[in-house]
């Protein structure tokens, strides 16, 4: 498995504290059970089974836009293979539209694994085709244990994220935030749904963006899972890892 160089991480979101207030970073945790709740119908979100309703993003009360998408058999048999043969890929890339030769060139690849490339391409192209640009940030990482624990927003503008394997992103309605939060009040999105992610960096939104973290499970998993990027949010990363190590 390779790992490639211009792999980033990212501690640029804030934080809630155990009121679910939106903090600048903080140590402290929210104590909440494990359980959860499948997506239902709350306020300021879109969900639907057409992805071209991913675009309901664009509306201001909408902080989150999902395609319920499932994944077919052939793709759930190719992100078994994948995860297996690449436990410990941390894909990270700056790639074009329509880029499938040069994803197959730097992930490990053999030909099982190659839906899962056709469908992470389609879903790159409708990340592009939705905001009118050429390229994107496109991460791919088998996880097994969460990556961002704690209930947080995102400074970005938007972030497109799927699960090919595993348990998905956690999520809570915006109009609870300021509430006593249960358990069941905490969303999951399922393998192979497609969520559009509405940050603090949206134009207008500060302050609004989508709660979310890293699912929890009572026992170890096996992750596989994509994020997609504007190349802006890349470059400001890099900047600022460049800066502190001037």
């Amino acid at each position: 498995m390779q790992k490639n160089h211009e792999k980033i991480t990212s501690n640029n979101h804030h934080i809630l504290n155990d009121s679910f207030f939106i903090t600048k970073k903080t140590d402290k945790s929210i104590k909440i059970k494990t359980k959860t709740t499948k997506v239902n119908d709350f306020k300021n979100h879109h969900i639907s089974n057409y992805s071209t309703y991913l675009s309901e993003i664009f509306k201001k009360e909408n902080n989150i836009a999902i395609w319920k998408r499932k994944l077919n058999t052939d793709l759930i048999k190719a992100s078994n293979h994948f995860i297996l043969k690449n436990p410990n890929l941390e894909f990270s890339k700056v790639i074009k539209k329509n880029s499938l030769k040069k994803m197959c060139s730097e992930i490990e690849f053999d030909y099982k694994i190659l839906i899962i490339i056709e469908d992470i391409n389609k879903l790159v192209n409708e990340f592009c085709d939705l905001f009118n640009i050429k390229s994107v940030w496109l991460r791919l990482d088998a996880i097994n244990k969460p990556m961002c624990p704690k209930f947080h927003t995102d400074d970005v503008r938007c972030r497109m994220v799927t699960t090919y394997r595993g348990p998905g992103t956690q999520w809570i309605p915006q109009n609870l935030i300021d509430k006593n939060i249960k358990e069941s009040d905490i969303m999951e999105l399922d393998i192979g749904h497609v969520a559009l992610l509405k940050g603090e960096g949206w134009q207008g939104n500060e302050g609004n963006g989508l709660v979310h973290r890293s699912p929890h499970k009572n026992t170890e998993y096996k992750r596989l899972y994509m994020t997609i990027d504007f190349v802006e949010f890349y470059h400001k990363l890099n900047h600022n890892r460049l800066n502190k190590n001037i």
